[in-house]
């Protein structure tokens, strides 16, 4: 038995022997790299569609019994079984923390370090689809680019790559991932840019366009070529919306500064529980227990966003216990629109800090939909406009994943790209634009670091520079 293992291995060894020799006789290490680029981003659509497969299945185990009237008890306990699950595999089988992905890709490409275990591959969609599948109220794109990271640094590694066009392999699969979750390239290669601040010069960018583009049209083959989220208002749009559009931005951008504070906080509260079961199963119980109160708050919510930007509002109260609490059904989901908006940051952050693998991404547009939602129905109520509260939800979405995420071009690609709705373009411009501003003149620290610093922004440089001056 041993001897036939040891023949295998001598024949594997032999075949990538042969063909690094033949890539090295008919291809330099450049045009090779476009190739390779192609396969990571072809991986990268697969995994992605796989990871989405899992979560759906396991959603709708959980989700079968969900009552459109509640309460829903049991709601309480599924998310802290999810994570102690997910915390029992990392620890005690995997022997890994792949959670907070794109930390470590940030730390790694500042490092220029481009090395990833190649079970990093598997390891963040596993517990993700456990996480998010149990009622984790976050996305799936940060472990899909830890994932396509892996991928990307795996495949360096196998055909004996340079360090620059490791790191470069590396960073091209990250943006894959995040291309193929959400089907849009455009958006998956801005966030290896953005976010990650790679910086290949004109070589580099072209080969991370290859890679998302292939992972967007892998992943949206596989999904059979559908949208993940439909926008049938999305037609066009009347200049009369530009200034509400502006009066958007500055709501997403104050709001992009309470979510992002809300999710540190909540962050290094759980971080001073230094057992990680008990803060699984603390942060667990508290996440079930606002699923219980907003069952909309369940997993990534693309569902929900969908109705809420087709106009069906309803879907903010399904299972819900406050469904009696108002008479006025206008009021009532009005009311409660806003407490899921207010919620929001703290069931995701206890979902990304207390033991889940989830991604940073999807809850922003969760976010922005529902900004979009209050700001555009408030306005029609205070003001007497006529204003269409789809688009202004539309254009929250891009508003607020601009300001938390400090992005405003991944943020406006991804979610056009995501619906198709490019005819609506220019407003999602204006409000990502100014809700980055507004965040940028009161900070200027990461979404992704630990720290709540507040006074780094261009106002606190305003007031150094005036003090300085006097």
């Amino acid at each position: 038995m041993r001897f036939v293992c040891m023949k295998n291995e001598v024949k594997q060894v032999s075949a990538r022997s042969r063909m690094l020799r033949w890539c090295s006789i008919y291809l330099t290490e450049r045009p090779l790299v476009f190739i390779l680029a192609a396969t990571v981003g072809l991986g990268a659509g697969c995994m992605a569609w796989l990871l989405k497969m899992a979560i759906r299945y396991i959603s709708e185990l959980v989700i079968a019994t969900v009552h459109s009237v509640g309460p829903n008890w049991w709601l309480i306990v599924v998310p802290a079984v999810g994570i102690l699950i997910v915390v029992f595999l990392l620890y005690k089988v995997f022997r890994v923390n792949v959670a907070h992905g794109v930390r470590h890709m940030q730390t790694d490409m500042e490092h220029h370090i481009s090395y990833v275990p190649a079970k990093i591959t598997y390891i963040p969609l596993v517990t993700s689809a456990i996480t998010l599948g149990c009622g984790g109220s976050a996305g799936a794109e940060g472990p899909i680019a830890y994932s396509g990271a892996a991928l990307g640094s795996t495949v360096s590694r196998l055909f004996k790559l340079s360090a620059p066009m490791a790191m470069l392999m590396t960073a091209c699969g990250a943006g894959a991932g995040i291309a193929a979750i959400f089907k849009a390239p455009i958006g998956g290669a801005l966030f290896t840019l953005e976010v990650l601040r790679m910086s290949r010069g004109a070589y580099g960018t072209m080969v991370l366009f290859v890679a998302t583009l292939f992972a967007g049209l892998t992943a949206t083959a596989l999904g059979g070529f559908n949208l993940d989220m439909v926008f049938t208002q999305a037609v066009t749009y009347h200049t009369s919306i530009i200034p509400w559009a502006i009066l958007l931005g500055l709501f997403c951008g104050l709001y992009s500064l309470y979510y992002s504070y809300i999710m540190k906080l909540v962050g290094n509260l759980l971080d001073l529980m230094k057992n990680r079961w008990i803060k699984g199963v603390v942060a667990g119980v508290l996440l079930g227990v606002t699923l219980l109160l907003f069952p909309a708050l369940y997993g990534e919510g693309y569902d929900v966003m969908g109705k809420v930007l087709n106009g069906d509002f309803s879907a903010m109260t399904y299972g819900t216990v406050w469904n009696d609490g108002i008479d006025n059904d206008a009021l009532r989901i009005f009311v409660i629109g806003l407490c899921i908006l207010l919620i929001k940051c703290f069931s995701t952050s206890l979902s990304y800090n207390g033991g889940g693998v989830t991604g940073e991404f999807a809850p922003t547009l969760f976010a922005g939909c529902f900004a979009g939602y209050v700001f555009g129905t408030a306005c029609n109520w205070l003001f007497g406009a006529d204003l269409p509260v789809g688009q202004l939800a539309f254009m929250g979405m891009a508003g607020v994943m601009a300001g938390a995420i400090r992005a405003p071009f991944m943020a406006m690609f991804i979610v056009v790209e995501m619906s198709s709705a490019y005819s609506l373009l220019l407003p999602l411009a204006i409000v990502s634009g100014i809700s980055f501003g507004v965040m940028r003149l009161f900070t200027s620290d990461s979404f992704f670091s630990k720290e709540m610093d507040r006074n780094n922004g261009v106002l606190h440089f305003i007031k150094a520079h005036a003090h300085k001056k006097a």
